[in-house]
Parts: C-alpha cells; structure tokens; sequence
C-alpha cells in the first residue's frame, strides 16, 4: 500500500467544468447525467430556448433572432419555490 494521500472525491465541478450547465434529465423514471455548454429547449409551442452558464452561477435563457418576429419571455410565479417560463412569438409589424 502507498502512503500517498487519496485525492478527495467531490461533486462539485472541477474548474474546467465549472463553466459547463449539469443537468439530469428524466424519461420513463430514468436519469441520465449530462454536462453541457448550452441546452437547447423546444417548447410546446415550437420556439426553443437556448440556456447557459450566466454571471455567478446563474443561468441565462435566449431565443435566436428571427427577422419577421420578435418575442418575449413570460415568467409566471408559481408557489413559492416554483415558478413557470414560457416564451411567445408574435409577427413584427410591417408599417
């Protein structure tokens, strides 16, 4: 045996990591790890949301730009810890 000490193991991210988005995704009650750069998420109503690392730990929401409609993000509170996105797409005017 090596008197060498064990590197501790630990769930947070390695600093090579840390700029990544963890995610556990869930199908049929199985979870699947994933470590990401970006997550792209189709919504019911087609758009789809693109999330990344923000500032501090945060998580920033885009949509691409599509020159003949403009969107918006609704936030809609829910109970206390839990509140509901949603992202809707309306045709730009041409007047």
């Amino acid at each position: 045996m090596s008197d060498e000490p064990k590197e501790a193991v630990s769930d947070e991210p390695k600093e090579a990591e840390s700029s990544a988005l963890r995610v556990q995704a869930v199908a049929d009650g199985v979870v699947t790890d994933i470590t990401a750069e970006e997550l792209r998420l189709t919504l019911s109503n087609g758009i789809v949301v693109q999330l990344c690392p923000g500032h501090d730990g945060s998580i920033a929401a885009r949509i691409d730009v599509q020159p003949d409609r403009h969107f918006r993000f609704v936030l809609v509170p829910g109970a206390a810890n839990l509140f509901f996105i949603n992202a809707e797409g309306h045709v730009r005017p041409t007047e």
